[in-house]
């Protein structure tokens, strides 16, 4: 099924079009027609001043010198998907304006692994977490994942009772775990993807209380319930294999938002859409951990937090 845009507004578009006889794509040269244009595969535009039915500004123009790709973004921009089928594989797809940047080093000790364009915005959160679980992020956003079932928790507190174990750890962690957290200065998010925290802490406190399970002298490693630790430890190593990434969320206008000054941590308890995803910096093969200085970080936070230049943190 495909709905039509409005002939009227095609129309005049297209007379525009055919009048002007121009592309903002460098290899079209003046003069071709629309025919022409499209047969060649390219995007024609108008700058004739039409308004889009329900939109109160005229209809925007580019300037000739727009390459393709940014072209192609206007377009989508502009103009609604109008095939059903073709506007559902767009929003399964993975964000496509999201940028990726490489990780340098050098930047260690400057506040900001993101250069200048990214970290120099205002309303910026930062998430650390393992590249083994960028498809789900970039293709759905950030949403609040609990390391373990409702089942697989129950199994663990019931081990724990059985063998002695402190289970407040895991139950704190699950049970208070309902937003994601996100860090003022992207250093500091890159600090939580080290190896003890990578894919969140939470999974840490699961992974430490498994291993005493499975190592206690009067646990049966043949039971089911041995099979089952396992198959949650296999999964927390999968994530921790990944390598460290650290995302660049545009929270302005997002709903329920708090800032936890004791952990000087953005918490959002509400999903957060991929097309808030502004950048990445995947920090393969980084270990230098011990470059980090949290305690500088810690007190640079606060300077956003009391300092006399404005910041977003501020107003949250």
């Amino acid at each position: 099924m495909r709905i039509t845009p409005p002939l009227g507004l095609l129309a005049s578009a297209r007379a525009t079009v055919a009048a002007v006889g121009m592309s903002p794509i460098g290899d079209i040269r003046p003069g071709h027609s629309p025919a022409q244009a499209r047969a060649r595969g390219q995007v024609l535009w108008t700058p004739c001043p039409l308004r889009w039915p329900g939109r109160s500004a005229p209809f925007p123009a580019p300037p000739f010198s727009t390459r393709h790709a940014n072209m192609k973004k206007w377009v989508d921009e502009v103009f609604p998907t109008y095939s059903i089928g073709h506007q559902q594989q767009r929003t399964n797809s993975q964000n496509a304006d999201m940028k990726t940047f490489s990780f340098d080093p050098a930047t260690i000790g400057t506040d900001h692994i993101f250069p200048p364009e990214i970290h120099c915005l205002d309303s910026i959160g930062y998430h650390g977490t393992s590249t083994y679980l960028s498809q789900a992020i970039e293709t759905t956003g950030l949403s609040c994942v609990k390391p373990i079932t409702k089942d697989e928790f129950s199994l663990l507190k019931e081990l724990a009772a059985e063998l002695n174990y402190d289970f407040r750890p895991v139950s704190d962690h699950f049970l208070h775990m309902a937003t994601i957290s996100l860090s003022p200065l992207s250093e500091m998010a890159l600090h939580y993807t080290c190896p003890g925290k990578l894919g969140g802490q939470n999974r840490t406190y699961v992974k430490e209380l498994v291993d005493q399970i499975l190592s206690h002298p009067d646990f049966d490693r043949a039971s089911d319930g041995a099979v089952r630790l396992r198959s949650i430890n296999a999964a927390i190593a999968a994530v921790r294999q990944g390598s460290p990434v650290v995302y660049a969320v545009d929270l302005r206008g997002q709903p329920n938002l708090r800032y936890d000054v004791l952990a000087q941590a953005i918490q959002v308890s509400s999903p957060i859409g991929k097309d808030r995803i502004l950048a990445k910096v995947e920090a393969r093969d980084f270990t230098r951990y011990d470059l980090i200085d949290c305690g500088r970080l810690r007190q640079h936070v606060e300077i956003l937090e009391r300092g006399p230049k404005d910041h977003f943190i501020k107003h949250i």
